[in-house]
C-alpha cells in the first residue's frame, strides 16, 4: 500500500486521519467478498451454490457494501497509524460512516487518542509526613486476647502454653511470657512500620505524578475501564455467574463498579506514565541478561507447564517492560524517601 491519509493535528492528545480507499482495492475486495457469498446462500430456484451474482447482490448489495467496508478499512488504519508512529492510548474512532459508491474512491477520517508529552517534575518538592511509630498497651492486648481464645491443649497463661503458642507462631525460640510479648511486640512494630512505608510510597508517588502533572485523556481511561469489565465479565462466565447475580448479592449497582473501574484505569496509566517518564529521565534500563534471568526465574515457577510464549519476542518485551516499572519505581522510592526508612523495611 502506497500512502493515502493526510494527517491533522486537532490538539497535543487528537491526531484526525483521512484516509482514502482506492476504488480499484475497494471493487476487488467486494467482489472477493459477493463470490464466497454466493457459494453458500440458498435462494429459491437455484441450487445451493449455484446463484448467480448479480442476482445475489440485488439483494444483499447495501449490507455487503458496508461489511466490505468494515473488512478493508482496518489495513489502511494501521497503515496510517504505522506511518505517523502514533502510539495510541484507545482504538481509533470513525468520525462519521463514509459515503460508499463502487467506482469511486472511498474517503473516511478517524480520531486518534494518543498519550501527550509530560515532563518529569520537581520531585524535590515531595513532601512526606513524619509518623512515630508504635506500639499502644491496647493493641498489645487485643493480640493477647486473641491468642488466649484459641483452642490449646494447654492452660492460656501457663509456660506450656506460652510453648505451645510460641511453636504455632513458629517461635520457636521463645520460651517465657515476657519473650513472647517482645516478640509479638516486634511483629506488631514491623507491621505498622510496613504500613507506613506503604502509605509514603502511595503519597510520594501521587505527589510526583501531580508535580509532572500527567493527565491521561479520557478515551484512554475509558477504553482500559471497559477492558477490566470484560474482563471481569469473563471471571463471572467462568465461575457460571451473571452480573445480575453478582449485583444483587453484593448490593451494588453497575455504575458504581464502571465508576471504580475508571478511578482504578485512570490511576494506573498515570503510574504508567510516570514510571516511563522517570526510567527515561534516570537512564534506568532492562539488560538482556536480567531479562533471561527473570525469564528463567518464570519457567521455574511453572515447572512441568508447557507454554509456547516463553520464547516469543512479544511476550518477553512484556516482561521487560514489568521489569523497567519495578525497576523505575524502586530507584523512585529510595530517592524520596530516606534511606533509614528503606533499610527498616527490609
Amino acid at each position: 500500500m502506497s500512502k493515502v491519509h493526510t494527517r491533522k493535528d486537532i490538539s497535543n492528545t487528537t491526531i484526525e486521519l483521512t484516509i482514502t480507499v482506492p476504488a480499484d482495492a475497494y471493487v476487488k475486495s467486494y467482489n472477493t467478498l459477493l463470490e464466497k457469498e454466493s457459494k453458500g446462500v440458498s435462494m429459491k430456484g437455484f441450487r445451493k451454490g449455484a446463484v448467480p451474482t448479480d442476482v445475489l447482490e440485488s439483494k444483499i448489495q447495501d449490507s455487503l457494501k458496508l461489511e466490505t467496508f468494515e473488512r478493508i478499512a482496518p489495513l489502511y488504519v494501521s497503515q496510517a497509524v504505522s506511518i505517523e508512529q502514533l502510539e495510541l492510548v484507545a482504538p481509533p474512532a470513525y468520525k462519521e460512516i463514509p459515503k460508499i459508491e463502487k467506482g469511486k474512491d472511498i474517503e473516511f477520517t478517524i480520531v486518534c487518542t494518543v498519550m501527550p508529552e509530560f515532563k518529569l517534575g520537581s520531585l524535590k518538592k515531595i513532601k512526606l509526613e513524619k509518623t512515630k511509630v508504635e506500639v499502644e498497651e491496647k493493641e498489645m492486648e487485643s493480640v493477647m486476647k486473641e491468642l488466649e481464645s484459641r483452642k490449646t491443649k494447654a492452660k492460656a497463661g501457663t509456660d506450656e502454653w506460652v510453648l505451645e503458642i510460641a511453636k504455632n507462631l513458629y517461635l520457636e525460640d521463645v520460651k517465657t511470657m515476657k519473650e513472647l510479648k517482645e516478640e509479638i511486640k516486634e511483629r506488631l512494630l514491623a507491621q505498622k512500620e510496613m504500613n507506613v512505608r506503604k502509605e509514603q510510597e502511595n503519597s510520594a508517588l501521587k505527589q510526583a505524578i501531580a508535580l509532572s502533572k500527567i493527565e491521561i485523556p479520557q478515551p484512554g481511561i475509558d477504553y482500559e475501564a471497559l477492558e477490566r469489565e470484560h474482563s471481569f465479565l469473563h471471571t463471572l462466565e467462568e465461575r457460571k455467574l451473571t452480573i445480575e447475580q453478582f449485583l444483587n448479592g453484593n448490593q451494588i449497582k453497575i455504575e458504581n463498579m464502571r465508576e471504580m473501574w475508571k478511578e482504578d484505569a485512570k490511576e494506573a496509566l498515570e503510574t504508567d506514565v510516570f514510571l516511563k517518564l522517570y526510567a527515561k529521565e534516570n537512564d534506568i534500563t532492562v539488560t538482556d541478561e536480567e531479562l533471561e534471568n527473570e525469564v528463567n526465574k518464570i519457567k521455574k515457577e511453572h515447572e512441568g507447564h508447557n507454554h509456547d510464549y516463553y520464547d516469543d519476542p512479544q511476550w518477553k518485551e512484556y516482561v521487560r517492560r514489568v521489569l523497567l516499572k519495578q525497576k523505575a519505581y524502586d530507584a523512585f522510592v529510595l530517592a524520596v524517601l530516606p534511606v533509614e526508612k528503606a533499610k527498616k523495611s527490609k
